[in-house]
This record gives C-alpha cells, sequence and structure tokens, in this order.
C-alpha cells in the first residue's frame, strides 16, 4: 500500500523531462530517502549542475544520443561472443562517452566519465570516427584476400565461381565469428568503466533533469534542520497551474508546524490542499527534490503515512472507513515501533457514526503524538477535536465575508480567503454551508428549512 499516494508526486515526476533510458529507469525507481546525508548529496549533484541547466543544449545534444546498452554488457560480463549489433551498441555508447566527457569538463567527481577511448580505438581500426560498426578487412589479415575472391566470383558467370563463392561466403562468416569472439574477449576488461559510465549518464541525465525542473517550477532547496516543518511562500505546482489557467493565484503558506497540529475551517476552503501540499513537499523532499516554496525547513522521516479520503480507499479497494483503519494501523504501527513518522490525516472519522467518529479523531491526535520522532497534521469539522488542548491551532480563513456585499455575483472561489493561519482561541466551528450553497444557487425554500433546523426549529411557522 502506497502510504503517500494521492500527494501528486506523480505529477511532478511527470514533469520531469529526462533525455536518456537509464534516466528514465531512475526517475521510474526513485527511492525514498531517509538519512540526511543522501538527501544532502542529492541536493548538492543539483547545485553542481545549475550552470548546465540554465542553457543545456549543448549536454543535451550529446546526452540524448545514448542508447540503454545494459542487456550487452550482461552479455559480455557473461563471457557471450557479442553480434554485430551489439558491438555497434559499445562503439556508439563510447564514442558519445567521449564526446560527452570532453564536454563536462573538469567536473564533480560524481559527473566523471571513464575515459573509453581504447574501446573505439578497437572497434574503428579504420578512424573513421562514425557510430556505423562493421568487421573491416583490418580486423584480420586474411579479409582483403578472401572477399576480394568472393566479389570476383560473384561477378563471374561461371556456375562453378558460383558455388566457390558459396564456400568463401561460409569461410568470410567463420574469419568474422572468430573476430567477433576476440573482439568480445578483448572488449571484457572494459565492461566496468562501461557499467560505470552506464550508470553515470544515467544518474547526470536525471540530475539535469531535476535541475531544469528547479528553474521551470522556482523550486527551492530547503534547509534540513532536526525537528523542523517550516516554510514560506508554500505552494502546491499542480493547483497553481490548474489557477492560473483560470486567472487566478494560488495563496500560498507560511507556518511552522509543531508536533501535532490540527487544521479547522468552512467546507471547500482548501483545508484538503492544504494537507495534499504537506504531503507533497515532504514526498519531494524525501526523493530528493527541491521543493515548491520561497523558504522551507525540514527533516527526513523513515514514513509518510497521508490519508485524504475516499479515493484512496477505492484505489486500495476498501470501504472509506476501513481505508482510515488501514492507514491508521500503519500510523499507529510506526509509532508502536520507535519510527519516525510524519502522519497526515484530513478529515480522520467522518467516514463512522458521529459519536465515534470524533472518539477516533481524538485517539489520533493522543496516540500519534506520543512517538518522540514523529509529527502529525489533522483537519476535521469535529468540535470535539478542540479538546485536545496540546495540539496546535490552525484555522483556514474561508468565506471573505466583505466580499458577499458586492452585488455583482461571482464564482464561489472569488469569496473564498485560502489563508492557513495560527489561532489562539476558537468559539466554534464556522456555520458557512447555507452561505455556500446560496452562493452556489441552492433553492432559497429549502435553505431557509436548514436554518430553520440550525436553529432547533425555534422560527417554525
Amino acid at each position: 500500500m502506497n502510504l503517500s499516494a494521492g500527494c501528486g508526486f506523480e505529477y511532478i515526476k511527470g514533469l520531469v523531462e529526462t533525455f536518456t533510458p537509464m534516466g528514465r529507469k531512475r526517475l521510474y525507481g526513485i527511492s525514498f530517502l531517509t538519512e540526511r546525508s543522501r538527501i544532502e548529496e542529492e541536493y548538492d549533484r543539483q547545485e553542481d549542475m545549475k550552470e548546465i541547466a540554465a542553457n543545456p543544449d549543448k549536454v543535451v545534444s550529446i546526452i540524448s544520443r545514448f542508447r540503454d546498452i545494459s542487456a550487452t554488457l550482461e552479455n559480455l560480463t557473461a563471457g557471450a561472443v557479442l553480434d554485430e549489433v551489439e558491438l555497434f551498441e559499445i562503439k556508439s555508447f563510447a564514442i558519445w562517452n567521449e564526446k560527452l566527457r570532453e564536454r563536462l569538463g573538469n567536473c564533480p567527481r560524481w559527473m566523471r566519465l571513464p575515459d573509453l577511448s581504447a574501446v573505439i580505438g578497437l572497434l574503428d581500426p579504420e578512424k573513421t570516427g562514425l557510430e556505423s560498426f562493421y568487421i573491416s578487412d583490418l580486423f584480420d589479415e586474411s579479409l582483403p584476400e578472401l572477399r576480394r575472391k568472393i566479389a570476383q566470383c560473384q561477378r563471374s558467370d561461371d556456375p562453378r565461381d558460383r558455388e566457390r563463392a558459396a564456400g568463401l561466403l561460409e569461410m568470410n562468416a567463420q574469419v568474422e565469428s572468430k573476430v567477433r569472439a576476440r573482439l568480445s574477449k578483448e572488449l571484457q576488461v572494459f565492461s566496468d568503466n562501461l557499467s560505470l559510465s552506464l550508470n553515470r549518464v544515467g544518474d547526470i541525465d536525471l540530475t539535469l533533469a531535476k535541475a531544469i525542473l528547479n528553474a521551470r517550477l522556482k523550486l527551492v532547496r530547503p534547509s534540513i534542520v532536526e525537528d523542523a516543518f517550516a516554510f514560506e511562500g508554500l505552494f502546491n505546482p499542480e493547483v497553481a497551474r490548474i489557477l492560473s489557467e483560470k486567472n487566478k493565484v494560488f495563496q500560498s503558506y507560511s507556518l511552522s508546524l509543531r508536533k501535532s497540529t490540527l487544521v479547522i475551517g468552512g467546507n471547500m476552503t482548501g483545508k484538503s490542499v492544504f494537507l495534499r501540499t504537506l504531503a507533497l513537499v515532504q514526498t519531494m523532499f524525501q526523493h530528493g527534490f527541491f521543493v515548491p516554496a520561497e523558504k522551507a525547513s525540514l527533516t527526513p522521516y523513515d514514513r509518510i503515512v497521508y490519508y485524504s479520503g475516499d479515493h484512496q480507499s477505492f484505489e486500495n479497494g476498501l470501504s472509506s472507513f476501513a481505508g482510515e483503519v488501514e492507514f491508521l494501523k500503519e500510523a499507529v504501527g510506526i509509532v508502536s515501533r520507535g519510527e519516525r513518522g510524519l502522519f497526515l490525516f484530513d478529515e480522520i472519522g467522518k467516514n463512522t457514526n458521529p459519536l465515534e467518529g470524533p472518539a477516533f479523531l481524538l485517539a489520533a491526535m493522543e496516540y500519534l503524538s506520543r512517538g518522540s520522532g514523529c509529527r502529525a497534521v489533522f483537519s476535521s469539522h469535529y468540535e470535539e477535536a478542540l479538546e485536545n488542548r496540546d495540539a496546535q491551532l490552525l484555522m483556514v480563513r474561508g468565506l471573505d465575508h466583505r466580499k458577499l456585499s458586492s452585488r455583482k455575483r461571482r464564482e464561489i472561489s472569488f469569496y473564498i480567503d485560502h489563508t492557513v493561519q495560527e489561532i489562539d482561541e476558537f468559539s466554534g466551528f464556522p456555520r458557512e454551508g447555507t452561505v455556500i450553497a446560496r452562493l452556489l444557487g441552492m433553492d432559497d425554500d429549502f435553505l431557509k428549512l436548514v436554518e430553520k433546523h440550525l436553529d432547533g426549529g425555534k422560527n417554525e411557522k
């Protein structure tokens, strides 16, 4: 079960434009990093690549020519006799290795490619510099005369010469087979360097793609600070793009979150987007990506548990409440094992009855705060959540009542202030449902019934 699915990380990965099969493999199999040193290493590499990423065309024109020769290298390492296609792949790879090595020049150690000029010399005795490979006359002293005789026989009208040509062709094939066997054996000494280059080209490709993405999305390198979860100007790239297409602007977040945090606010105000953005920034961070913010301070965790409701339950083949329980079990297990965990739960307890729902929420807030290396953020509509006095309280401002005075009606998002702010006291959950429903065009007689029931039936006539 993917415990951070649905946070938008797949969207971010989809924006990463790698140029080689090796880079794509690394992107698809990218690791979740839990050690500060590994994350810093990924960040340092992107800093190393920053200058190239600003003007990448010359490097891209070379690196995009690399083929994935991993299968050929497996055959070479196993001692197999390579065919001409495989020899071509190795020659082509070595040629582009040398071009990229020259282009990179005096670069950081992790980018340095091995010298494969000897591979080119072995496979290109004519020194053509071309990628194409064929077994030329220079590979064996018997080939020039043998091939001359073959050509002579093939031009002859004498049937005996045609028969002779068939025998000569068989001899030529045998010589070529010996040449391929000899080349395969001689190439084995270069197998480690070829593998090293293949891996480093993949590293260079993915790191360059990340660095280009950093500039494109204005991502920043976060500071890695023990027990920190703070940011300024945090935004969600996917939601920001959707809003931009509608000529709207994403309202960024600037907050420092404590060990246990409760987010409250009315419907449609953006609580879910806030939690999703928190999950995204932490997931990007722990996969070695810069993050969407002006500034951020983060710490790595062993696991991230992000539950956002029905969609995740459906993806995992569970009912809504069963989905909540499964994700809660994972979070509880992390705490009980003494691991570090970041827990993000959107509206937990909403899928069971109104009596047990708040109890599940309060128990989760209490239990998950026990982990010394853990942090939990909850959003909720349950007023009972306020019984937990230890949690940091955040509120989404919600409806901007000043805008409601305007006679000109706009779409609902115009009236919503998505700012998330810390508050010290809370008098009660905002009752904005009827206002939002009215803005959405709900029948006024129906809304009067809603208001009657909210008032306990006192205004019933």
